[in-house]
């Protein structure tokens, strides 16, 4: 009997998995059109914050950290920083550029892009950082091709809400009140 139930819950697993591919997921990465209607009728959801070119440098030691800050505010490239601050094979200099979102995990806790270079952030036991803003980007819309899996995952919600509701509105739902008054009480009771 346990065997048949389970069975029966894997079947059911399967052929809902196989609908769902159908009706909601091959749909949405075919319908390119539903898509973009999709995100224009819903664009301001999709927005940048406010964000930065900007360059981070890591450092192993608060001393070396300080001549960095020093050189960075100086204009000096990152690539003549590394050959003054790091010794041979020791490195006490390491620089990641981009543009990045404020709060983004990269970015220390609680900095708040701000033209110039930063002061210098202790993140944890030997690892300071500073951060030079090159160009500040304030909040924006975002592209279609700039969002687009989270668009796609939105869109699928969308479509799975507007099967449900379709199915709503073509089967009546028809609770077994015995049954129902069964099962609560016995998860009441655990």
């Amino acid at each position: 009997k346990e065997f048949a139930m389970t069975y029966q819950e894997y079947r059911d697993g399967l052929l809902l998995f196989e609908l769902l591919q159908k009706v909601i997921w091959e749909r949405s990465e075919k319908d390119s059109l539903g898509l973009n209607r999709y995100f224009e009728a819903n664009r301001n959801q999709y927005t940048w914050k406010k964000r930065a070119d900007l360059t981070i440098a890591s450092c192993t030691r608060l001393e070396k950290a300080e001549i960095v800050k020093q050189y960075m505010t100086d204009g000096i490239d990152n690539d003549s920083i590394k050959a003054l601050v790091n010794e041979g094979a020791t490195i006490h200099v390491l620089f990641s550029s981009g543009k990045l979102e404020e709060g983004n995990s990269k970015l220390p806790k609680g900095y708040m892009i701000e033209p110039g270079v930063s002061e210098i952030f202790e993140q944890e036991k030997n690892d300071f950082t500073i951060i030079k803003v090159d160009t500040i980007f304030e909040p924006q819309l975002k592209e279609l091709k700039e969002t687009r899996g989270e668009v796609m995952n939105d869109y699928q919600n969308y479509l799975e809400g507007e099967w449900v509701k379709e199915l709503r509105n073509t089967y009546t739902v028809k609770i077994n009140k015995k049954n129902y008054k069964e099962l609560k009480e016995r998860f009441l009771n655990q």
